[in-house]
């Protein structure tokens, strides 16, 4: 991950996305958080010599785990 705002998220992959594809992304921080969202722009960049992805991404969703676990026991 590059970058994390209100809005999305910005990482690169060694995967190829396009723009308008929907996306899941879990992220491991101090709390779990799964983004839903959709690729808005991609990027073909070289790191150490090998080909990445970069690529920004519109959050719709924005989940917290440890909300979805506890909504889930009620």
């Amino acid at each position: 991950m590059i970058d994390i705002s209100k809005g999305g998220i910005g990482l690169t992959t060694s995967r190829g996305f396009f723009p308008g594809n929907e996306v899941e992304i879990t992220v491991n921080y101090i709390d779990d958080y799964a983004v839903h969202g959709t690729v808005r722009w991609a990027q073909l960049t070289s790191m150490n010599g090998r080909a990445q992805y970069r690529i920004g991404i519109e959050a719709d969703r924005v989940l917290v785990v440890k909300d979805i676990l506890e909504a889930g026991s009620t």
